[in-house]
């Protein structure tokens, strides 16, 4: 797997914002130079939010604005989060071109409300997931000044800001770490095969990687990474081919490209049956197949027993 780490990139531009609304992604076996049709906005009292430390990349759907809804409302709220309250953190929306024109035009507008979207103009699919990810890697350390770690989220993931900040300001105990490409989640070695059926929406051809198991690498629904390893990555996305399954490409061969420390963080489930709403061990995430009436029930439910910083919190607004 290193030696399809391609040393002849040097006439490839690497991955980068142009500063004009355009921006750039490059693998050794395609380039495109694409735009951000929406971008988060920064204006008055948001003009704090620049200074964010820590922003989370929410991959949605275009069509799903009531899955958006609910996080405002729930898991992205300063009601429910000292954390988001007080700045520290930032929510971005990270959704791609529908092929239905009329879904764009809303979410377009939704946008322009709201000032918590960035949309690409890439097709928002399964197949375009590496270039919407590094897409929006690109506008985060690039648009946030202050940011330490950036966190590629989906949608279907159950999450206490909170809870999370507490581990975070814990890491700062080892003042060095922040300083180094790190990536933390939920953690898989080396022993996960390659997809080679062409059916699966995982297939990977021997053409564009050749090796019959991944690198190890940090599971896709939820990953945070420090914004050094970011920006490292987006540096050397010209040195691989492109392929679809996006966390292995990004957090486990890019990681292992760049020296990255994987690190795999406790109370983190990511299956319906790992857990159940009614227990009470502490919880950071949860992958899930909740609607969105269930995904903000189960927010609301846990909040006080699953998340003791959320708890302190809120008994502080009483």
């Amino acid at each position: 797997m290193r030696d399809e780490f391609r040393q002849n990139a040097e006439n490839i531009e690497a991955s980068r914002d142009n500063g004009d609304g355009t921006f750039r992604i490059a693998f050794f076996d395609q380039q495109n130079v694409s735009k951000w049709i929406a971008e988060p906005l920064f204006k008055g009292k948001e003009q704090l939010d620049k200074k964010s430390k820590y922003i989370m990349m929410v991959l949605v759907r275009p069509e799903n604005s009531g899955r958006r809804r609910v996080f405002r409302d729930s898991i992205a709220s300063p009601k429910y989060s000292r954390v988001i309250m007080n700045g520290a953190m930032r929510f971005v929306f990270v959704c791609g071109r529908s092929l239905d024109e009329n879904v764009n035009l809303e979410l377009k507008k939704e946008a322009d409300t709201f000032g918590d979207i960035l949309i690409t103009e890439f097709l928002d699919s399964y197949v375009h997931l590496p270039y919407k990810v590094l897409s929006a890697l690109l506008l985060a350390t690039t648009r946030f000044e202050k940011a330490e770690i950036i966190a590629k989220y989906d949608e279907d993931v159950l999450f206490y800001p909170d809870h999370f900040s507490a581990y975070f300001e814990n890491f700062r105990k080892d003042p060095i770490l922040f300083s180094k490409p790190v990536i933390w989640g939920d953690f898989y070695d080396w022993n996960v095969v390659v997809n080679r059926n062409i059916s699966s929406p995982y297939f990977v051809s021997k053409s564009s990687y050749k090796c019959d198991y991944y690198a190890e690498y940090i599971s896709g629904p939820i990953y945070f990474m420090t914004k050094i390893a970011a920006q490292n990555i987006l540096a050397i996305t010209k040195h691989r081919n492109f392929q679809s399954v996006e966390d292995c490409l990004i957090t486990g061969l890019y990681g292992m490209d760049i020296g990255a420390k994987l690190i795999k963080l406790p109370n983190m489930f990511f299956a319906d049956y790992a857990t159940k709403n009614t227990e009470t061990t502490p919880l950071l995430t949860w992958h899930n197949k909740k609607n969105d009436v269930e995904l903000k029930s189960a927010f609301f439910e846990m909040i006080e027993t699953r998340c003791e910083p959320c708890r302190r919190f809120l008994l502080e607004q009483e």
